[in-house]
């Protein structure tokens, strides 16, 4: 995981869409899915990621990531 990276994304209220491209960054650095999502709930909101099919997407992406990797 790299720390003190800074990444500026805009949507209306910036809790699902650029959540999800932020989480889908965090996971090429290294994070698990769960890990990125309670990080953006924490740095952005606890709403942020609110919609189920996009918490859905990244686990899905996250655990094909691990798949591949071992």
């Amino acid at each position: 995981m790299v720390a003190w990276k800074k990444v500026a994304t805009r949507c209306q209220m910036g809790w699902n869409r650029s959540s999800l491209i932020v989480a889908l960054v965090l996971l090429e650095e290294g994070y698990k899915a769960q890990e990125a999502i309670n990080l953006i709930r924490e740095k952005r909101s606890p709403a942020a990621l609110c919609n189920p099919e996009f918490v859905r997407f990244l686990k899905k992406v996250s655990e094909t990531k691990e798949t591949l990797s071992n």
